[in-house]
């Protein structure tokens, strides 16, 4: 009876082990399988792409979510054309050290092949675009290079005019494909999610980049006057009435805004940039939002490997790349599966 009592007790263990690997089994799966599933997290309220790399952002109601980047109906493409310096070897123009009125600058297609650029209050230069049989520029942007067509005399004496500054306008080739690689720097930091398809125009990360419209409003309670959402120079603006401040940290899977779905690539570092109001040219009082946003978004120091690459530079927005290209209208509903936090320590 011993033996037999023994061998039972034994028997109702091991039974109890296997019922708790089931358990936890079918709460994996359970957990994995919704996951999975598409979440709604509210509507798209605003729609923006930015012709000019550090320019002023066309507002549109619908755009064509392609593998480069977003193309407004007109035929604008986000990023497609950037300021370079015509230095040996030719350099892009960084507004971090240049002429902050550079963001009220702005381009939009008038025809075809055929460009206006110009500032409210100060003028415009209608433009011819340059030949595809045109010799390509190569610029070092960063740590890399792109290629692209000079746009020509006339463009680069008006912006120079305005700017105080000897620039001249570069235009990517037409096309569904770009030369360039995606940023090496980032691709080391966050190699699980920054793969061949980051690849814009010349935009410097990504070819998309969302913001929270409940994380800006909660910004501007902290500081003393209100920031522009083109400050940020998003692509897409996201809000909704369960919506919370800051939520977007978890969308570090897949999201779906009409008929596309896009993959997360990394969270958006906020440089001096953010400073510059896009109305006026000019730079915020008392450096905000930089200010406040260190105060409480920047990057935990325990991530040692990357705040010794990025510094102290705070998280506002997040950066995605298309995997299933289609039409984005404002209005649209916004889902999310795949969440959860943000890898700093991605190693691959």
């Amino acid at each position: 009876m011993g033996t037999f009592s023994k061998y039972a007790t034994s028997s109702h263990i091991v039974l109890g082990v296997l019922g708790s690997i089931s358990a936890g089994l079918f709460v994996g799966y359970s957990t994995y399988m919704k996951s999975l599933q598409w979440r709604e997290v509210g509507v798209l309220t605003s729609l923006f792409i930015h012709p000019l790399k550090s320019g002023q952002g066309l507002s549109l109601d619908e755009v064509d979510c392609e593998f480069l980047g977003p193309v407004g109906r007109s035929g604008c493409r986000d990023r497609e054309f950037m300021l370079y310096k015509p230095t040996s070897p030719p350099t892009s123009y960084d507004i971090r050290r240049g002429n902050p009125k550079t963001v009220m600058l702005c381009i939009e297609s008038v025809g075809k092949k055929t460009w206006k650029i110009f500032v409210n209050g100060y003028g415009e230069l209608i433009f011819t675009e340059p030949s595809t049989s045109d010799g390509d520029v190569t610029v070092r942007l960063w740590s890399f290079t792109v290629q692209g067509l000079d746009c020509g005399e006339e463009a680069s004496v008006w912006i120079s005019a305005f700017l105080g500054e000897n620039v001249r306008l570069l235009k990517h080739r037409p096309g569904p494909s770009s030369s360039r690689i995606p940023e090496p720097k980032y691709r080391k930091l966050y190699p699980s999610t920054i793969g061949e398809s980051c690849v814009p125009m010349f935009a410097d990360i990504s070819p998309y980049m969302l913001i929270n419209e409940k994380s800006l409003q909660d910004l501007n309670k902290r500081i003393p006057f209100e920031i522009n959402k083109k400050s940020l120079r998003p692509n897409f603006v996201v809000s909704g009435n369960d919506l919370l401040p800051w939520e977007e940290d978890d969308w570090t899977g897949e999201i779906r805004i009409g008929e596309a779905v896009f993959t997360y690539n990394k969270p958006c570092e906020r440089c001096n940039f953010t400073k510059v109001n896009p109305e006026t040219g000019e730079f915020y009082p008392e450096n905000e939002p930089l200010r406040t946003l260190k105060t409480f978004r920047q990057i935990d120091r325990k991530y040692r490997r990357v705040r010794r690459t990025l510094g102290d530079a705070p998280i506002m927005g997040m950066h995605y790349s298309v995997i299933r290209n289609g039409k984005v209208r404002l209005g649209d509903k916004v889902y999310v599966r795949r969440i959860g936090p943000i890898n700093y320590e991605d190693s691959h």
